[in-house]
């Protein structure tokens, strides 16, 4: 596994997860309940866009970020886990909006925004990269409050040294490869 997603599951392993309704977006290849240092929740969903076809089930929806969307007051959750999925959004507006309309008032938001990552499969599906200006002010945008940044980090040193070697000036945190960002919606 990469530093990237280590930095991602040293992060999971220390959330204490109590809540009524939780929705893991994206969360069909790797649930996030599995990797929490402990879960108290009374009802767990998964959402995604249906390419993991093994968990389909009762506890599982279809879901597209990318298409504007008003949801019912019902499906609307306490925390929403987002992990992994904004490299795939084209609209990111659109998908926070949509993100948006399924927390609850004041409920909390956990996301991932990648910076520098490359791209993976699948290729024609892999879109943007996310400052984490970029990512605070889209959330802000779409009604969150960041809360909490916690930057994923090149721990080899190798990127300012490529940096450097390109002649690029670097402003701010030159190590930073992307961000867990944790919201309230407002």
């Amino acid at each position: 596994m990469s530093f990237y997603r280590d930095q991602l599951e040293d992060y999971l392993s220390g959330q204490h997860i109590k809540a009524d309704r939780v929705l893991d977006v994206g969360g069909a290849a790797k649930p996030v309940k599995d990797r929490v240092a402990s879960w108290d929740v009374k009802e767990y969903m998964i959402a995604d866009n249906g390419l993991e076809n093994s968990i389909i089930g009762k506890d599982f929806v279809f879901i597209d970020l990318n298409d504007h969307r008003d949801f019912p007051k019902e499906q609307k959750f306490d925390l929403v886990f987002c992990l992994e999925v904004m490299e795939y959004i084209w609209q990111p507006n659109v998908a926070i909006y949509n993100l948006s309309q399924l927390v609850k008032e004041n409920g909390r938001l956990i996301i991932t925004f990648p910076f520098i990552y490359p791209v993976h499969r699948p290729i024609e599906a892999d879109f943007l990269r996310y400052t984490p200006g970029g990512a605070t002010k889209i959330l802000a945008e779409c009604g969150f409050k960041t809360e909490a940044i916690h930057s994923r980090i090149d721990r080899s040193g190798k990127l300012l040294e490529f940096y450097k070697a390109d002649g690029m000036h670097v402003a701010g945190n030159a190590y930073v490869t992307g961000v867990i960002i944790e919201a309230r919606k407002v």
